[in-house]
């Protein structure tokens, strides 16, 4: 979608971070913050103030992708869906566990190997045994019929990172009359929370059709999800020091910190 919409094949595109990694590094931020809060509208309304704070965040897209940013877009919040059946982190040591771009760094130093993966090739990976399971929201894991194949979802909270971005063509946008661009940067602040609210709801209702069809889904003790994030390096603060990791450095970004 970035490609395309810089390049003129779409006038609008929805573009996700987390398939951005190396292009769109300091977007990715919501994803480097593990077990941040589960509120989706607070989740939005903090990455839509950081936007503000920081113009680069908005100035990356015009200047080196040709498009303009018009609203915050919401993913789901994480969770897990496997073959094996667990409970608790201990539950995964030894296993081979699908996630995209940064989601991996959940895994970095633990006793878990993380696979970098897509939704594209998730159904096939699984039922090949490339993985045991996939770092994914409920409502992809049902949509893309993981369920059939691992029996066991864990809702662990790991995060409603605000990842997408709703952009348009920077030469689409230019031939638009003023009053519709003003009608679109209007409407698109009032999307964040819209599209945000319906993630919210997809949600809880992709958790009940996945109960109705056979998957075991259980809870990530808050006990669990304080000790994990201690486990892993302290990626958001490493990554704030070294900005040239990124192909997007920002120049100035506050201390970043993940909440147990």
């Amino acid at each position: 979608m970035l490609d395309a919409t810089k390049n003129v094949l779409l006038d609008v595109g929805v573009v996700n971070f987390p398939f951005h990694p190396s292009t769109l590094g300091t977007h990715n931020l919501p994803l480097f913050m593990f077990f941040q809060p589960g509120d989706v509208i607070l989740t939005v309304k903090a990455v839509r103030k950081t936007y503000d704070d920081v113009p680069f965040m908005y100035e990356l897209f015009e200047k080196k992708y040709n498009q303009k940013h018009i609203s915050v877009g919401q993913n789901g919040d994480y969770g897990i869906g496997t073959t094996l059946e667990f409970k608790k982190f201990e539950d995964l040591k030894g296993n081979k566990i699908g996630a995209a771009g940064p989601n991996l760094r959940l895994f970095t130093g633990l006793d878990v190997d993380g696979v970098q993966t897509n939704l594209d090739e998730a159904y096939n990976a699984v039922q090949s045994r490339v993985y045991d399971g996939v770092v994914i929201f409920p409502g992809s894991y049902l949509g893309f019929k993981l369920h059939e194949l691992g029996k066991h979802y864990l809702n662990a909270h790991i995060g409603t990172p605000a990842a997408i971005a709703l952009t348009v063509n920077i030469d689409f946008w230019k031939k638009l009359p003023t009053a519709m661009q003003a009608i679109l940067t209007e409407v698109g602040k009032e999307y964040d929370i819209e599209n945000a609210e319906l993630q919210g709801q997809a949600d809880t209702e992709a958790l009940d059709k996945l109960r109705a069809a056979g998957t075991t889904v259980a809870e990530l003790p808050f006990e669990d999800q304080k000790k994990w994030p201690p486990r892993s390096p302290p990626f958001p603060t490493r990554w704030r020091r070294k900005p040239t990791s990124t192909a997007t450095p920002a120049p100035r970004r506050p201390a970043l910190t993940s909440r147990p």
